[in-house]
């Protein structure tokens, strides 16, 4: 039986860009109805990697307002294996602030750490130039711009997403399972070699899961306060 691995991955990024919006469309498949600010809020979703590996993903969606900048910091203990960083594609102040404020916080933490960057907003981008004409490019980030920020920052993935329309949702968190899953792999091996020279490293604790029906089913988490769910990663 595969061993499930605990991988997590923190959404952050100005608030109000749509990161509980993407977030719960993911783990729930519901769009939010209204803007309430969120100061923590965590899903587990479990998904199966190619090969039948399977792990939990937990999502962990944090205020981007400054008042909560010490908070913040919390959720990033004691592990951590993937930032997704949002920004909005109509609010140009959004993508500037990753390059100055996000991108610091980040590397500050742990420089080793994966980054997804992801422009949220995409049906707002797309209704906004053809209703309003290519006046309103200056103010809309293009697909170019944001793939020449994600360069300079060293992101190892690029997404634009609609979570009032769904489209490419699954495709960030799907990566964001298989980074954070080829990052603990990597930690394992390394593990195993300092455990020979007496050194230790930390890594996530597995438990079991049980698969029925073939690979891509899997019993789902029942406990109390947990959201449960599959996904795939192609």
């Amino acid at each position: 039986m595969p061993m499930r691995r605990h991988i997590k991955c923190v959404l952050i990024g100005d608030g109000g860009v749509g990161k509980t919006c993407l977030a719960t469309k993911f783990a729930k498949g519901v769009f939010p109805s209204g803007y309430v600010p969120t100061t923590f809020d965590a899903h587990t979703v479990a998904c199966t990697l190619p090969g039948g590996r399977v792990v939990e993903l937990h999502v962990w969606d944090c205020a981007g307002q400054h008042e909560f900048d010490q908070v913040r910091h919390y959720a990033y203990f004691p592990t951590l294996d993937v930032f997704v960083l949002c920004f909005s594609l109509v609010s140009r102040v959004s993508l500037v602030h990753c390059e100055r404020r996000w991108m610091r916080e980040a590397r500050g933490f742990d420089e080793r750490i994966p980054v997804i960057l992801v422009g949220t907003q995409l049906d707002a981008r797309d209704n906004m130039m053809v209703k309003e004409g290519g006046g309103q490019l200056k103010r809309v980030i293009s697909r170019r711009e944001g793939q020449e920020v994600a360069a300079r920052i060293g992101a190892v993935h690029y997404f634009e997403v609609s979570a009032l329309q769904g489209k490419n949702v699954r495709k960030v968190f799907e990566a964001a399972a298989r980074l954070g899953a080829e990052e603990r792999l990597e930690e394992e091996g390394e593990e195993g070699e300092e455990q020979d020279k007496g050194g230790m490293r930390r890594v996530g604790n597995g438990e079991q899961v049980f698969m029925r029906g073939g690979e891509r089913m899997i019993e789902p988490d029942t406990r109390p306060g947990r959201e449960t769910g599959c996904c795939t990663v192609q």
